[in-house]
């Protein structure tokens, strides 16, 4: 067989046809799917899905998680410790492949539509050509900067590009102080998810390019709204003065960990796999020599879903550290109200496997967990 790519995903269709050969030999034509078989290569799930020409999102719903964990899986990088899913991903695969004729010609024309929708969904961000503080880094002195450069990108707040935030989603915080909104106001106003603020404000995600066209013409009508020309940098200063950058379980995580002298940073860079950077909530006891990291979520919405996709992206991120520290022992710490418990408890048990341990509103348990 002639040699594979890195990633199964970009094979052409004579590497595709030996790797289904491979894996029809591996399981006796197709009659002894194991779990051993995704272990010893998470991204033969790809093909194997190809083969039952199913998209990311039907063969989810079959199985009932996310269409991440599917994705992440077929991605290579799942694995770091059993999930309770795949045992029931291989009975379904099994219960799939016996219910569907092979058909050569179809498989590859259904390769050929996933390989084209992914190469269309890749999405290329322009180059960033300086760095920006974040909002809970940013001195007055750092913010005074920011302002300058979007009073003069934006010819005095009068035009409104999207490459700005698209570029650099740091400076969305200093839009939004500008405006003078907190953060659950300018989620209202923007129809997003607070978590999905914090979350481009802190560059710990970007914007896709259509989402950043409609953000920038609701903020462009913002500051016609609120008559914002010529705006000086004095007053606006009040407004840097008044925004708090913590979240309350941060506070108090942060006031138990200084209680019990444990060493900390705070809202920290780390380095995951290919380089790329991911900023954390928590590392103990610092960014140069991380041992543990803690991500502090607060679950408020009742949607099943929702509450998955939040808890599947941070154990995602989990991975992407892990995979460039084995060792680093990784603690998610959810506040959650009891209407939502049975939900995140049953996301916890089945879908979470880069979370080392998942700590449920006891403040005192991960506190004695750390300290342990």
């Amino acid at each position: 067989m002639a040699e594979l790519p890195k990633d199964l995903r970009e094979m052409n269709e004579a590497q595709f046809v030996g790797v289904f050969n491979l894996l029809r030999g591996k399981t006796k034509n197709w009659t002894e799917v194991s779990s051993e078989l995704l272990k010893e290569n998470p991204q033969f799930l790809f093909v194997i899905r190809v083969v039952l020409c199913l998209s990311q999102s039907e063969f989810a719903k079959l199985l009932k998680v996310d269409k991440q964990w599917v994705r992440h899986f077929e991605s290579g990088r799942q694995g770091f410790k059993k999930s309770e899913v795949i045992p029931k991903c291989v009975r379904l695969i099994d219960r799939l492949l016996k219910k569907r004729p092979f058909d050569m010609t179809r498989v590859l024309e259904f390769l050929r539509i996933n390989q084209f929708a992914r190469k269309t969904n890749l999405i290329s961000f322009p180059e960033r050509d300086r760095k920006f503080k974040r909002i809970f880094e940013m001195t007055k002195e750092d913010f005074i900067k920011q302002f300058n450069f979007l009073k003069t990108k934006t010819n005095n707040f009068t035009k409104f590009d999207p490459t700005i935030i698209l570029t650099n989603p740091e400076l969305f915080s200093t839009f939004r102080i500008i405006l003078n909104m907190n953060i659950k106001e300018f989620s209202e106003v923007l129809s997003k998810g607070k978590w999905r603020i914090r979350r481009w404000e802190a560059f710990k995600e970007r914007m896709m390019p259509e989402t950043a066209n409609k953000i920038m013409s609701k903020i462009e009508n913002l500051f016609k709204g609120k008559r914002l020309i010529n705006i000086t940098i004095n007053k606006i200063l009040r407004n840097f003065e008044r925004f708090t950058f913590f979240e309350s379980e941060e506070i108090e995580i942060m006031k138990q960990l200084e209680k019990f002298s444990i060493s900390f940073d705070i809202h920290a860079n780390l380095q995951s796999i290919n380089d790329k950077i991911l900023n954390v909530d928590f590392v103990i006891p610092s960014s140069q020599n991380p041992s543990k990291v803690i991500e502090v979520t607060k679950i408020s919405t009742k949607k099943f879903g929702n509450i998955e996709r939040r808890l599947c992206f941070i154990d995602h991120r989990f991975q992407l550290l892990k995979l460039r520290n084995p060792n680093l022992k990784t603690i998610m710490f959810v506040n959650s109200q009891n209407g939502r418990l049975k939900s995140v408890n049953r996301i916890i048990k089945s879908e979470l496997v880069n979370t080392d341990v998942c700590i449920l509103n006891d403040l005192n348990k991960l506190i004695n967990d750390i300290k342990n």
